[in-house]
């Protein structure tokens, strides 16, 4: 078998490597100065037909120039270990690959301390007119030798066997991070209740105080129509979804502000139904314009923009299935509740924090509703404290930290003080993992001439100081990202 023809621009990394007539590997290289002027594909053309297998990884944060510091192969005998031979790196900081193959129908275990990027077997003839092919990677140190790198293969066969080691960029990455200081919106207590009937009670949650401002989500299962649903006085509906027409089903979200609470609120329908139904009550909101922004559907639950930094999300969702849900990444769900075994109305509410104002991203809880609210609950006034930015230079490891002043600010009993760092979706420069280390570089809050220690009682986080580290080589991560 020979390659008669690459695709413009590829490079042999090295040299093919064989094992008799059974098995053999090339890799190639290729840099993309441009990426949309990219193909969609490749085609490397052969003169004979094979059995063969192709994968392409994508790297960021190389060396353009020079990407490929040092490589080697060998054939392998039949055995179920194949090494890859150690190669002697030039630079710091690389990153190796490591390709073992044969011509069988086999499973891999990678190299100890090697992370793997692809097990593959061609499976449909029989065993031994097969290939496989496992590839695996690992972030180095200091330049000098990797030490040979064994896969097993759960069947002996003879194989070949390569080892790449990349070469970083050059070119040193900015990544500006900003924190910034909160006293988040919270969580009080939650209150739920499901029933069959026309009407719904749902108590006031525990330890509600007058100002907290209260979400209530009231979700029907299927019903004829007409139908109508009447919340208590004092409750000022946000959002409804309800589709249907000679039949409905459907979720309403209502809000208020607590003011002398009764023990409990009872929603009435115009017939019987299948209802679920909770209240979560929350403080440190704006209590004259609560909500920021809110929006419904069906089905998938769709992004929407927040205006405001620290809102908290709650989102509602409902299910005319017998169903526990899963929430969204990130959120956390207070309540999952179902009612009936036929028409049933199945209710999960959901929230979370968004640090920074702007699009939410889809937020669809598994399985996806049937209908869905999402409304985003505006902080009370003061409660952005301050920010500061950082900027940390890599790759490398660092640790630095930045001081905030705040303006006077009272925490009562419970407040957290909340630390948020973001970064820009910058994975060239801003590929890194971020740590807060509060443990060998305690950081401080300092009221007025006074240092409290960390781990003050009603904090969540202590910072004046921030002590942040950031970390770029992170596994399949940039600079070298797939």
């Amino acid at each position: 078998m020979n390659v008669t023809s690459v695709p413009s621009g590829w490079a042999l990394v090295g040299t093919r490597v064989d094992n008799g007539t059974s098995v053999s590997m090339v890799v190639y290289s290729h840099v993309a100065s441009d990426a949309s002027s990219e193909p969609s594909s490749y085609q490397w053309s052969l003169d004979t037909a094979v059995k063969l297998f192709a994968y392409l990884i994508n790297f960021g944060g190389l060396d353009s120039s020079n990407p490929i510091d040092v490589e080697a192969n060998q054939g392998t005998a039949s055995d179920t270990s194949h090494t890859a031979p150690s190669v002697t790196t030039t630079v710091a900081n690389g990153r190796l690959l490591t390709y073992h193959s044969t011509a069988y129908c086999v499973t891999w275990t990678p190299p100890i301390g090697m992370s793997q990027i692809v097990d593959f077997s061609g499976c449909s003839q029989g065993a031994s007119s097969n290939v496989d092919a496992e590839i695996n990677e690992l972030t180095l140190g200091a330049a000098g030798p990797t030490g040979t790198k064994t896969a097993t293969s759960d069947t002996a066969a003879v194989g070949v066997t390569k080892s790449i080691a990349l070469r970083p960029t050059t070119t040193p990455l900015t990544c500006a991070l900003t924190a910034q200081l909160s006293k988040p919106i919270q969580l009080r207590s939650v209150a739920s209740n499901t029933a069959a009937t026309s009407a719904l009670s749902l108590n006031v949650p525990s330890g509600v105080v007058d100002g907290d401002v209260m979400i209530a989500a009231v979700a029907h299962g299927l019903v004829a129509t007409p139908f109508t649903t009447t919340p208590p006085a004092g409750w000022t509906l946000v959002h409804q979804v309800e589709p249907g027409a000679t039949n409905v089903f459907g979720i309403f979200v209502y809000r208020r502000v607590a003011s002398g609470e009764p023990v409990s609120y009872s929603w009435t329908f115009s017939s019987a139904v299948n209802s679920a139904g909770a209240i979560s009550a929350y403080w440190n909101v704006d209590t004259s314009g609560s909500i920021d922004v809110e929006t419904g559907g069906q089905g998938a639950v769709s992004s929407t923009t927040t205006t405001e930094p620290g809102d908290l999300l709650v989102l509602s969702s409902m299910s005319t299935s017998t169903t526990t849900f899963t929430p969204p990444a990130g959120m956390t769900e207070r309540i999952d509740v179902a009612s009936g075994s036929s028409n049933v109305a199945s209710l999960e509410l959901a929230d979370a924090v968004q640090a920074i104002g702007g699009a939410t991203g889809s937020k669809t809880p598994t399985p996806s509703p049937s209908t869905w609210v999402l409304l985003a609950l505006r902080p009370t006034a003061g409660s952005f404290l301050g920010s500061a930015s950082a900027s940390i230079t890599g790759p490398t490891v660092a640790l630095t930290s930045v001081s905030i002043a705040t303006p006077a600010v009272s925490f009562a009993s419970g407040d957290r003080l909340q630390v948020d760092v973001t970064g820009p979706n910058d994975q060239q420069n801003c590929g890194a993992a971020v740590s807060y280390d509060g443990t060998a570089q305690p950081s401080k809050l300092t009221v007025a001439a006074l240092v409290v220690s960390e781990g003050v009682v009603g904090l969540l986080f202590l910072a004046a100081a921030l002590p942040m580290g950031a970390r770029w080589w992170k596994r399949r991560r940039p600079p070298l990202s797939r």
